[in-house]
């Protein structure tokens, strides 16, 4: 700690790495969802945040490398966030599923150009962290209960495995685009 204990940009990125790196365990069921990953898991992120927080060039440097992924992400992982969209919007309550309905249109079009008219531009926002967190959490729940993945699968007209991949291909997605 000692060599780093004075260097937010590098517990920033070690904070950030681990909880990429537990979220990954967690939903491909490498780790179990349990109590004390999901809080070692929460705790990552938020001192993550809290460093971004502290620190406005960082939290800039943040924004910057997550901008720079996005321009970079293929085709085929922009089909898949937009793909996205109905699925999360039909398994969320109104006001979630309202968010989504603004944050992926603004994410797909930050990275891919000028915003179109249906999807405006959300002062300040963060979609990527958004969309991602949102869909790493409701991976887990889907994951550790069967009884709720069979009731989305049912509500979609899709099957468990279907949405699984679903689900586990956004979270890849986002944390390869936010890491």
């Amino acid at each position: 700690m000692s060599t780093y204990g004075n260097d937010p940009q590098r517990i920033e990125m070690d904070l950030t790495t681990v909880h990429a790196g537990l979220t990954r365990q967690i939903v491909s069921e490498d780790l179990p969802p349990s109590e004390e990953n999901l809080a070692l898991q929460t705790v990552c992120e938020e001192g993550a945040r809290a460093v971004r927080a502290t620190h406005p060039e960082i939290a800039e440097n943040r924004r910057i490398l997550s901008r720079q992924a996005w321009k970079e992400m293929t085709p085929e992982a922009r089909a898949t966030v937009e793909a996205a969209l109905p699925v999360l919007t039909a398994i969320s309550e109104d006001d979630l599923a309202d968010q989504f309905r603004k944050d992926i249109p603004e994410l797909v079009n930050d990275a891919i150009g000028p915003v179109p008219d249906w999807a405006p531009k959300l002062p300040g926002a963060d979609p990527a962290t958004r969309i991602f967190g949102r869909v790493s959490r409701m991976s887990i729940i889907l994951r550790s209960s069967v009884e709720t993945l069979d009731a989305v699968a049912a509500r979609l007209g899709m099957t468990r495995g279907e949405v699984i991949g679903i689900f586990v291909g956004l979270v890849s997605l986002g944390i390869s685009l936010i890491s």
